[in-house]
């Protein structure tokens, strides 16, 4: 059932003009104030109500009172087996899809809130035009980050990530079981692209050790492709690194190398290190026969 072109009453606020059916066929308008203070209720139990008015929007919902604390609208589906979206806003012409404003200064609640309890996931933004950006973050007006359709993202102010270390993320000879964090590891000989635990002293082969939490995981697999038989590898940054005393006490700031010990790094000797043979400097004190102990990792 549809109405075109219709005028809506207007509100006195107290008083709810309500459009509704039992299903039968047959709308009534209803007063009254015991529908629980909506302004304006549309309900059917089964098939749609379609409300229509040319040039201006196609319903309104605004809370005036800036000390009510109540949504100006609530759209709810409570049938545990119905796939049909809650609510779903659609234009052909040439405005926005939808659009959330918040007035009030005052106001610290969010614009747009999303929760999900179920096992799906909570955000999915789809663009299937031929231009533009998948998302844009503004401030003022301002563009402060940005998504690019090819998923690159921008961001005016840096990133910042819970992480100490950029890692790639590798293919270990053998099985990811018989790796550790903390691991040191180095270029294998024996296949293209592929690491393995470090298990000779002053290995020029060293490249990084196996990171506990990287903060930024490099990849040339495809965001959605299985890395369950990849370990990320610290390339860069401060990470948990096992090391002993092989090469004697360490000490903050000491360059450190690969020992005879496998995954195992030691303190250098300045006599016998070469170019490429350093994994990073220790930021911690160990004298103990193992350790693990915090490393600025850059191999040089």
């Amino acid at each position: 059932m549809s109405f075109e072109n219709y005028s809506f009453p207007d509100l006195d606020g107290t008083t709810g003009q309500v459009l509704g059916t039992n299903g039968s066929g047959n709308l009534n308008w209803v007063d009254g104030d015991d529908w629980s203070n909506n302004a304006f209720d549309i309900f059917r139990s089964t098939g749609s109500v379609v409300i229509g008015h040319s040039g201006v929007p196609l319903a309104k919902l605004e809370v005036n009172n800036a000390n009510l604390m109540l949504p100006a609208g609530i759209f709810e589906n409570t049938a545990s087996n119905n796939n049909q979206a809650v609510l779903r806003a659609k234009t052909s012409g040439l405005w926005r899809g939808g659009e959330f404003e918040i007035n009030n200064a005052a106001n610290t609640a969010a614009a747009i809130y999303g929760l999900t309890n179920g096992a799906g996931t909570g955000l999915v933004i789809n663009h299937n035009g031929s231009g533009g950006n998948l998302a844009i973050f503004q401030s003022s007006n301002a563009n402060m980050a940005r998504i690019d359709k090819t998923g690159k993202g921008y961001f005016n102010g840096g990133t910042v990530s819970s992480g100490a270390d950029i890692a790639e993320a590798m293919v270990p000879e053998g099985k990811v079981q018989n790796y550790e964090y903390g691991d040191v590891m180095v270029i294998s000989t024996h296949t293209d692209r592929s690491i393995e635990k470090s298990n000779v002293a002053y290995s020029s082969l060293v490249a990084g050790v196996y990171a506990t939490k990287p903060g930024v995981l490099l990849t040339e697999e495809n965001i959605d492709d299985d890395l369950t038989g990849h370990i990320p590898m610290g390339v860069i940054g401060i990470i948990p690194t096992k090391v002993c005393n092989e090469g004697g006490p360490i000490k903050r700031g000491d360059l450190l190398v690969t020992s005879s010990r496998p995954g195992v790094a030691m303190k250098a000797d300045l006599s016998k290190l070469h170019i490429g043979q350093a994994l990073g400097k220790a930021l911690q004190n160990s004298d103990v026969d193992t350790d693990l102990i915090n490393v600025l990792v850059n191999v040089q």
